[in-house]
This record gives C-alpha cells, sequence and structure tokens, in this order.
C-alpha cells in the first residue's frame, strides 16, 4: 500500500456534510501525491539549494491547504509574496502550488486555481521595480486580480449568491495572508543570523508553517497522517523547551489546525493541549521524561474518546513523533521555544512596537550626541581665543579706572589724557610693570612724565598698587574659569561619544536580547536560581556577554556552584567570570556578576588591609569591576590622612571612576573628571591617589595607571620588577598627566599593589622598594591571599604591634592564571529541565 491522499480527517468523528461547494469539486481518493519531507525553517537561507527546496515544499502543502472546506487563499497569497521577495527562485514555488492544488481540486476548479496564481506571479514578478508601498500595494493587487478573475469565470457557470460571498472572502483571506508572508519570508531567509525577530515576524512565521502543516491534511500512510506526526513532533519540541505552558498552547494550536481546514468539531484540541501540559510537567526528567508524559497525556484521553477512530494508528503517530523528537537537536530544542515564547509571554506588545520605539531612541540619542559635540567645540573655541583677546580689554578698563577715580577733576585733565595720551599710557604701562616685579610702586618709582605733570601723584601711586592687586585676582580666576570650561569640554566630548556609541549599539542589542533576557530570567527563577536582572551584550569578536543583578548568597559559593554552569548550559558553551573569587562588593545590597564567553585567563585576588594605630575603619579603598571585553579592573585609592575622613575621600573617588568606567568613558577622561571633581569639593585640603589596572583576560595586556600611587610590583618566574607611572594625587592640580604603562602578564605572573603606608614601615638603609621587592621575592609560589596576610603580619611585626601603625595599609595582589575548562559541562549536551 502506497501514500495515498485521503480527504477525510482521521482525528475527528464528525464528518461534514455534502453541500453544495461552489465551482469546485474534490477529486476522487485514487489520486496519489508524492511525500514530500517538509524541511526546518531553521535550514532555510543557508544555501541556494536549501532555499529552493523549502520554496518547493511550501509551495506544495500550501497548494494543498484548503480554509474552511473550500477556500484557497493560500496559494495565490504565497505567489505574490515570493514574486517580491524571492523573484530569483519563485518559479519553484509556483511550480510547488500547482503541483499541491492538482492533488486537491480538479476540472474548472483546477484551472482557475492555477490561473489565478499564474496570474498573480506573472504581474507582480514584472512590476515589482514600479511598487512604492509593497506592504500595501502588494495584498491589494493580489486582493484584486483573484475577485476579478474567479468573478469572471462565474459568468460561464451556474452561480449563486453563496458563490460570489465565497469568492470574496477568498479574496480577502488571500489580501491578509499576502501582507503576513511579506513579513515572514525575509525573517526565514535569515533565521540563522544573529539578528533576532520581532514579534511580526514570530508571527507571520508561525501563520505561514500553520498553513504549510495544515497542507500535510489527508496525506496518510496505512491509516498514520503526515499531519498526525508532525503535530505531535511540534508539541514534544515546545513542551520540553519551554515547560507546561507551551506545551499546552502548541497543543490547543495543533488541534486547531485541522479544525480550520474542514469545519469540523476540535476533539484534538484537548486531547493535544493535555498531552502538552503533561510532557512539558515532566520536562524536568529531561527528553525521556517529555515523551513518557506526552505517550501519557494521549492515551489517557484517547482511550475515553468514543469514535475517535484508529486508535492504533495514532499510538503510532505518538512513538514515531517520539524516534523524531529523540533525534532531534537540542540546540534547536531550545531555539524554538525560545521563539516560541516571546510570542505567548506577553512581550509581544514591546516588540510590536519595538522598531519604531527603537527608531526614536536612537534619533533622540544621536541628536544629543551633536548637541554635546557642539557645546565641547564651543567650549574649546572660547577657551582657545580667550588669554589672547582679554588681556587687552583688561587693561583699557584699569587705566579707565585710574582716569575716573585719580584724574577726574583734575585741571590738567585734557592735557594728559587728550593732548598727551600716548605718554600717559606709556607711562601707565611702565607703572604697571613697576607693580609686576616688585609688588607695589612709590611716588619715587613712578616714570619720570608722571613724576613732572601729575599733581596727585601720592595717589596715583596708591591707586595702582591696588588696581593691580584686583587685576591680578580677576587674572586668577578668569584663568580658573578657563580651566574648568576645558575640563567640561572635553568631558562632554567624552559623553557625547558614549551616546553616539549607545545609538549605534541599540538596535543589535534591543532586537536580539529583549526576549532572550527575559526568558534566561524565567529558566534562572524555575531553577531555583533567582535573579533581579540580566542584561546581555554583544562582543563583536567573541560572542555574548551576560551581567547578572542577584542578591548576595550567604556562603559566596552560589555564583560558581549553580549560576555560571546553568548560564554556561543556556548558550551551550563556557562562560566564565573573570575571577574565581566572589563578586559581591561588601555593603552592596546587589551582586554584579559579568560572564564573557571563552576567556582564556582568569585572575584570583587577594586583599587585606589595617587602619592607622589598629583601627578597623581603614582610610584605603579598593575596588573591582568587570568591564566589557573581557576587561578587568582593579583600583586602590588612599586618602588624604587617615580613618574616616580619608575613607570617604578615597571611597568617593573609586565610586565615581568605576561609575564612569562602567558607562564605557576612556580610562584617562575618567581619571581626569575625577580630578576635576575632586577639586570642586575641597579645594586645596583634599586629595587621593589612584592606582588602577585594567587586565584583558583575553589577551594578557595589562594597563597601569597611577596617580600618585607609590609603585606596584610585578612578579614573574623568579624576578620581581617594581612598575611605575607617577604623577599627582587626584584634587591638587587642574592638568594632571594621566601616563599608562602596559605589561604583558603570562599565567603565573603576580601583581602587588600597596598604599604608601605600607612602604613607609620600613626604615633601613636598603630602601623601601628594595626591602619589598625582597620580600615578595622570598615569598615563592603562594597564594595571592596567602601573600597580602603575609605582607600585613609582616608591616605588624615590623612595628611592634598594629597599635603602633603609623598610616593606613593596604595591599591587593592578583594573580594571573590560565582558566581551568569543565570537559564535563562543556560536552554536556542540553536536556529538559536544565538550564
Amino acid at each position: 500500500m502506497g501514500l495515498k491522499v485521503s480527504n477525510k480527517s482521521e482525528v475527528y468523528p464528525f464528518r461534514r456534510s455534502g453541500k453544495k461547494q461552489g465551482i469546485r469539486k474534490k477529486k476522487p481518493v485514487k489520486h496519489t501525491a508524492k511525500n514530500n519531507k517538509n524541511s526546518l525553517p531553521a535550514k532555510v537561507g543557508t544555501s541556494v539549494s536549501g532555499k529552493q527546496f523549502f520554496l518547493l515544499a511550501a509551495g506544495f502543502f500550501l497548494g494543498r491547504s484548503v480554509l474552511f472546506g473550500e477556500l484557497v487563499p493560500f496559494a495565490a497569497a504565497f505567489a505574490g509574496a515570493v514574486a517580491i521577495i524571492m523573484p530569483a527562485s519563485s518559479l519553484l514555488a509556483v511550480v510547488g502550488l500547482i503541483l499541491g492544488l492538482a492533488t486537491v481540486f480538479q476540472g474548472l476548479s483546477l484551472m482557475v486555481d492555477c490561473a489565478a496564481v499564474m496570474l498573480v506571479w506573472i504581474f507582480l514578478l514584472y512590476s515589482q521595480d514600479n511598487v512604492k508601498n509593497p506592504s500595501i500595494v502588494i495584498p491589494a493587487v493580489v486582493f484584486a486580480l483573484s475577485l476579478i478573475l474567479k468573478i469572471g469565470c462565474l459568468i460561464f457557470i451556474d452561480f449563486s449568491a453563496y458563490d460570489y460571498i465565497s469568492i470574496t472572502f477568498e479574496a480577502v483571506f488571500a489580501g491578509l495572508f499576502t501582507f503576513i508572508f511579506l513579513k515572514a519570508l525575509p525573517y526565514l531567509s535569515r533565521i540563522s543570523s544573529p539578528q533576532g525577530p520581532e514579534a511580526e515576524e514570530l508571527l507571520s512565521a508561525l501563520i505561514l508553517l500553520a498553513g504549510i502543516l495544515a497542507g500535510t491534511s489527508g496525506l496518510e500512510f496505512r491509516g498514520v497522517s503526515l499531519q498526525g506526526l508532525l503535530s505531535r513532533l511540534i508539541i514534544l519540541v515546545l513542551a520540553c523547551g519551554g515547560g507546561m505552558g507551551q506545551g499546552a498552547v502548541a497543543g490547543a494550536l495543533m488541534g486547531i489546525i485541522p479544525g480550520l481546514a474542514y469545519v469540523t468539531v476540535p476533539v484534538l484540541t484537548g486531547v493535544y493541549s493535555f498531552a502538552g501540559f503533561v510532557a512539558g510537567f515532566c520536562r524536568g526528567l529531561g527528553k525521556q521524561g517529555v515523551a513518557a508524559g506526552f505517550l501519557a497525556g494521549n492515551l489517557i484521553l484517547l482511550i475515553y474518546i468514543k469514535n475517535f477512530g484508529n486508535l492504533i494508528a495514532a499510538v503510532i503517530e505518538s512513538c514515531l513523533a517520539i524516534v523524531l523528537f529523540f533525534l532531534f537537536p537540542s540546540r534547536k530544542i531550545e531555539q524554538l521555544a525560545e521563539s516560541f515564547s516571546l510570542i505567548i509571554s506577553g512581550n509581544t506588545a514591546p516588540l510590536s512596537t519595538g522598531g519604531r520605539l527603537e527608531g526614536l531612541i536612537r534619533k533622540r540619542l544621536s541628536k544629543w550626541s551633536c548637541v554635546l559635540k557642539d557645546l565641547s567645540l564651543g567650549y574649546a573655541q572660547t577657551c582657545a581665543a580667550a588669554p589672547e583677546e582679554r588681556r587687552e580689554p583688561a587693561l583699557q578698563a584699569l587705566f579707565r579706572e585710574i582716569g575716573q577715580k585719580v584724574c577726574n577733576g583734575c585741571g590738567i585733565y585734557q592735557i594728559c589724557w587728550e593732548r598727551k595720551f600716548y605718554l600717559t599710557y606709556q607711562s601707565l604701562l611702565d607703572a604697571f610693570a613697576q607693580v609686576e616685579l616688585y609688588g607695589q610702586v612709590t611716588v619715587s618709582d613712578l616714570p619720570e612724565f608722571l613724576k613732572r605733570r601729575c599733581t596727585r601723584a601720592r595717589e596715583l601711586a596708591i591707586t595702582i598698587s591696588c588696581l593691580y592687586d584686583t587685576y591680578k585676582l580677576n587674572l586668577y580666576w578668569t584663568k580658573r574659569v578657563l580651566e574648568s570650561k576645558e575640563i567640561v569640554s572635553e568631558q562632554l566630548k567624552g559623553m557625547s561619544e558614549i551616546v553616539e556609541d549607545m545609538s549605534s549599539e541599540l538596535q543589535l542589542e534591543v532586537r536580539e536580547f529583549a526576549g532572550r533576557e527575559v526568558y534566561l530570567k524565567d529558566k534562572l527563577k524555575r531553577s531555583g536560581i533567582p535573579v533581579t536582572d540580566v542584561k546581555m551584550s554583544r562582543n563583536d569578536d567573541y560572542g555574548i556577554e551576560v551581567g547578572i543583578s542577584r542578591l548576595p548568597c550567604a556562603d559566596n559559593l552560589d555564583c560558581s556552584a549553580r549560576l555560571i554552569p546553568a548560564i554556561s548550559r543556556f548558550f551551550k558553551g563556557p562562560l566564565s567570570a573573570p575571577s574565581v573569587n566572589c563578586a559581591g562588593p561588601l555593603g552592596e545590597d546587589l551582586c554584579f556578576l559579568r560572564l564573557y564567553p571563552g576567556l582564556k585567563y582568569q585572575a584570583k585576588v587577594g586583599i587585606a588591609k589595617i587602619g592607622k594605630g589598629g583601627n578597623v575603619v581603614c582610610g584605603d579603598s579598593h575596588a573591582f569591576v568587570h568591564l566589557k571585553g573581557g576587561e578587568f579592573a582593579f583600583m586602590l585609592s588612599d586618602g588624604m590622612g587617615a580613618g574616616e575622613s580619608a575613607a570617604l575621600e578615597s571611597g568617593a573617588a573609586l565610586a565615581l571612576l568605576k561609575n564612569l568606567l562602567e558607562s564605557g568613558l576612556g580610562r584617562e577622561l575618567a581619571v581626569k573628571t575625577v580630578n576635576s571633581l575632586m577639586m570642586l569639593r575641597f579645594p586645596g585640603d583634599s586629595f587621593a591617589t589612584v592606582d588602577l589596572i585594567i587586565l584583558d583576560l583575553y589577551t594578557g595586556q595589562a594597563e597601569f595607571t597611577k596617580i600618585g600611587a607609590p609603585p606596584s610590583f610585578l612578579k614573574q618566574g623568579k624576578r620581581v620588577n617594581s612598575v611605575r607611572a607617577n604623577s599627582l594625587p587626584v584634587g591638587i592640580i587642574k592638568d594632571i598627566d594621566v601616563v599608562t604603562v602596559s605589561r604583558r602578564l603570562t599565567p603565573g605572573d603576580l601583581v602587588v599593589m600597596v598604599s604608601d603606608g605600607m612602604l613607609d614601615i620600613y626604615s633601613g638603609p636598603a630602601g623601601k622598594e628594595n626591602w619589598l621587592r625582597d620580600v615578595i621575592q622570598g615569598a615563592g609560589e603562594i597564594e595571592p591571599q596567602d601573600l597580602a596576610d603575609l605582607l600585613l603580619n609582616l608591616a605588624v611585626t615590623s612595628v611592634g604591634g598594629a597599635d603602633r601603625i603609623p598610616d593606613d595599609i593596604s595591599i591587593l595582589t592578583v594573580c594571573f592564571e590560565k582558566r581551568s575548562f569543565d570537559k564535563k559541562m562543556e560536552g554536556k549536551a542540553y536536556q529538559c529541565g536544565n538550564i
């Protein structure tokens, strides 16, 4: 017995009564159709042959799809869509449509439907260049051509009012499905690309695949239908990937599709929905549990449904679907379930308007970037022109002040300021030169012209001295304002670059990760790992980075034991934290952990601190920052003085620097911004050092930046070298030089950062740096935390006890090592219930 085409639905107990079918007549059962396998949507667009096969198969099954038992809107709609979206391969789609129509219709009905397909295809294929608004024009053209052609054919045969109504509805549905297919085909063509879909595209693709599935109705082999097999396979896949909710929804949809085609009571809607729910309930047991739950859910209801039909065939369909389910790639299960969740999880509204909202946000960000650039340029131009333009007007103002306060009312005023103006002007300049050299001017110091002519020489000398002091004060504050403008100009320029980068990255991240972030957060919650926020970003060189915010755990080990392996299984590849230490900062409500794909190296950190005189409060502060691109920043700051006030200064400097670096600001501009703000807090009596190391865990490149900080020590093998990058602390002068020293690290290298309190402990003849270098070298192979504790204990014993510590001491050690790989985790395939 071969494959046969059946006109009845094998899954419903009800049969359609014999009604007038208009101009259509179904073919006898004797016609056969070739059993074409439907290709997976994920393979569309991967190659030319794969796309052509998809179009041929999709055309064949859409040609067989009959809506409500008599309408055929899919054929003309698909022909119009492929003529616009894929014109080079559209002929295969048309061939598939005609072949599909030939399996379900005959005679005049077949000729009319084939003519409609050919007319729509040829017309749009040769007029597509003239279409300005395809999303509206193309559906309208398909509607008009289908309606005109089929109503014209009614003239030559007997017809009724019902035939007119039927054809009108078919033309309306054809236009509607054309609009949907115009959305679905572009997404199916790029389904393997990194750009994620929008909700409209997912919904359109789902409707297209539903039409293809409806076209498999009637294709059976020994009672086993292709539609039942594919429907059960889809339910299994979505129940495994999405749990009970997706399983039940998928079951309901798969049961409704045959009902739309044949207008029968959808008995299988309940059966499929219940089976999908049970299968999703058992997903925690893996694929085996999903398969067992689905089979049990089918049997429980099918046994008690009267007049169901061939129960053995239904069981065989379920068993075959289970076999295909076990052959289905686990990664594809996750991808399909994730895409399906975008539609049913309640996120479709934001995504459907995401394109418009995203475009609006990008335009606003671009405008703000231009505004910031213009402001920066304006400040820069003002600062460049001010010194030359303002000095001469300031002198002229001084001369006018002298003329009004000293010379006004004098009897020889007109002689000095009109007839002898040049000599008066030159003499006053000479007098101001005397003030600039000696600080003041007396009557005897005045130029000869003024001593001979001026009748108020004593008042003139006093006024010149006082006005010059005022002039210098004004000049000082003018210079400070200009310096502030220069700082603001640099900061505005940096902010404009950040905003511009945000606008360029927004499109990819919003579309690609909006649904996946919600999906991952939900999966972590179901696995007993609740997190407060999930943020994903793409690293162009290495892959997707994941930022996790969560409440601190009790033992500081939950991230490494459960969270990181779970997320790695979700992405089917190793993601790792930059450090083996806990990422949770002390004293904060939330921990933030950034995970990177394929890190080559990792850091192990040690920290030891003690306050002046053994005080619990240490004036030094430290911080760690996970930056984009696999960079790990270590920061140490020493505030002026000791105790709580120093801790406030150093903590404020590091908190600001940390936020600036995380926002994407460059290293040099971030340090200068911190410096300018520290100067504004308490000018002249407050400063803090900044010791910054940014380590690239992909390349091993380390960048050392030191602002007033003592040297660090780099241990490579048995050698210990000092790393210096001298500059004044932040908060002292405006123009600090940000000097960066680069070093290439290899696994096993050890970096030691200390505050000046550690170096001040030693007072021997060898020198502070040499002493500490010898101590580090003599420690041998030692863990970072053990080395930090060793150095702190050495400092305490060197001064005779903790209460005699002369200054705050902080020691931060970083060991650079090759990342250890968990082969079992990396080789483990995705299992249902395990992220």
